[in-house]
């Protein structure tokens, strides 16, 4: 069996993943710090459990905090980016399907 050596990233995919990071940390103190800011903007109405948004808030702060992780090198933390993607497209998904059976308003 012949072991290659992975390829050396490109620099546009550290700062994208960078870039992703440092949106992730934001949002995530963002939610954390002030849930309503992103809701009264939307024009939404405020939920009942603000504690949600504050927990959601928690979660992005670490997705973003281990995105940053996986900078340092990306051929050995690219489980991170894995990650992410299943949680943002299952995301996506429960959204749809929300919509679809008329939990959540357009």
């Amino acid at each position: 069996m012949i072991l290659s050596s992975p390829s050396k990233p490109a620099h546009w995919e550290r700062r994208t993943i960078l870039l992703a990071a440092i949106y992730h940390v934001l949002i995530g103190l963002d939610f954390l710090i002030a849930p309503r800011n992103l809701i009264e903007l939307s024009g939404l109405a405020l939920p009942k459990y603000l504690v949600l948004m504050q927990l959601y808030g928690i979660l992005t702060f670490a997705v973003g905090i281990g995105l940053s992780i996986q900078t340092l090198d990306l051929n050995k933390y690219w489980m991170a980016s894995l990650l992410v993607w299943i949680a943002k497209v299952l995301s996506t998904l429960v959204f749809v399907v929300h919509i679809a059976v008329g939990d959540f308003p357009l």
